[in-house]
């Protein structure tokens, strides 16, 4: 059996099911073992597998280490708090996510055990970070119970000073699990625009760091369209301005032509936000504000030189990949591709999840453009955030841009 903790803690529980469910589904994939998945409720009957703080787990870990351990004739698997989750679904992957691993093989007392180590990219670069989120409606029409808990481990770790959503639905929000994610992001300290008026497009941001001078909430049919906000940098007192979109997808058209004329129609949204922007910023008498520095994305359900990115490049912004100057920060994976099915509370759904392919970024329908780059502010860093922890969030990944205001 694979063990689980029965008590209802966040570190533990939650992430124990995630990582119950995936090991499950990669043994039953790769060795056609099939092992069922119980709390620690359940009396010990044989030799089992314990993932995450049981009643009858015997090892411990610090906040940032995992480990995989053999404890008498059973496997016990640990991990700190947040991030740490991902150093062992690194492992799990390595172990079981291969049909040429035919076996593994531990004795009693060895182990396999590290911290999780952030890559210097997770660092913020400069003085903002922006990053933009498909979250595929929380998972309205699939169950979240594990996913959720890979939201709040994302957020945590890369602490975005603003965080555009698509696909918040309200449903969602309204909802258990949604509360949830709601409620964590706000206890650390985050602050919604969007949220009153039910937009899909909602967008978080760090009190702590940022302050919201103003905002505009611009739907379109199908709840669609740009939320826009200008934002005041605490520590620098510098000014910046970001749009969060969604443009429609051809499944809410009749035919591809009408899609296309829809995305059109959002991309014109996020234009008229970049006046707004404008015209708030020359109302404060804001330094160089014609050049106010904006940052735009999300999920434009189009490409690099489609008709509606045309019309916000026709708007005078620059793809945030061409206005990093040092290209070693400049992540050129898609944002989307092939989606990655979803672990639920103790299933699956499908064969692929966890080997989403990635491709170049001039295919990626997942966008970020830049508007006064060079003027009030330096792009330092593109990133796509494509870890396996990233990949089970949703079927598209977060992408962030680290920017030095001027």
């Amino acid at each position: 059996k694979i063990v689980i903790p029965s008590v209802n803690n966040v570190i533990g529980t939650e992430y124990a099911k995630y990582l119950a469910a995936l090991m499950d589904h990669r043994l039953n994939m790769w060795h056609k073992v099939d092992l069922e998945i119980v709390t620690d409720k359940v009396e010990k009957d044989g030799p089992e597998i314990r993932i995450g703080p049981t009643n009858r787990t015997v090892s411990t870990v610090e906040d940032d280490e995992y480990l995989i351990t053999v404890v008498g004739g059973d496997l016990e698997i640990q991990c700190g708090k947040m991030y740490s989750y991902a150093g062992v679904i690194d492992q799990l992957a390595t172990l079981l996510s291969s049909n040429q691993t035919n076996g593994i093989a531990f004795k009693s007392g060895e182990d396999i055990t590290a911290s999780y180590t952030a890559e210097p990219q997770d660092t913020l670069d400069g003085d903002v970070r922006v990053m933009f989120h498909n979250v595929y409606q929380f998972g309205s029409n699939i169950n979240i119970r594990s996913r959720y808990s890979m939201f709040y481990m994302l957020y945590e770790h890369y602490m975005p000073d603003v965080l555009g959503m698509q696909e918040a639905s309200r449903n969602y929000f309204s909802g258990e699990n949604g509360l949830l994610i709601m409620t964590r992001l706000k206890a650390m300290g985050y602050g919604t625009v969007g949220e009153a008026e039910g937009f899909a497009e909602i967008v978080f941001y760090n009190k702590a760091t940022v302050r919201v001078i103003y905002s505009d909430v611009n739907k379109t049919a199908g709840n669609y369209g740009t939320t826009s906000i200008l934002f005041q940098h605490l520590a620098t007192g510098k000014y910046f301005g970001v749009c969060n979109s969604h443009f429609a997808a051809n499944s809410v058209a009749a035919n591809p032509t009408e899609g296309n004329q829809m995305r059109v129609r959002d991309a014109n949204s996020v234009v008229s936000g970049k006046e707004k922007l404008l015209n708030e910023a020359q109302r404060l008498n804001l330094p160089n504000w014609q050049n106010l520095a904006i940052i735009v994305g999300g999920d434009y359900n189009s490409g690099v030189g489609s008709d509606p990115v045309s019309v916000v490049v026709s708007a005078g912004f620059v793809n945030a990949r061409e206005a990093v100057d040092d290209k070693t920060k400049v992540d050129d994976l898609v944002a989307s591709g092939p989606a990655p099915s979803y672990i639920n509370e103790y299933d699956y759904h499908g064969p692929n999840y966890y080997t989403s392919s990635v491709g170049s970024g001039k295919n990626s329908i997942d966008h970020c453009y830049v508007y006064g780059e060079g003027v009030t502010f330096t792009a330092n860093q593109y990133q796509v955030i494509t870890n396996l922890v990233a990949r089970g969030t949703a079927d598209h990944c977060a992408h962030y841009l680290d920017i030095t205001l001027h």
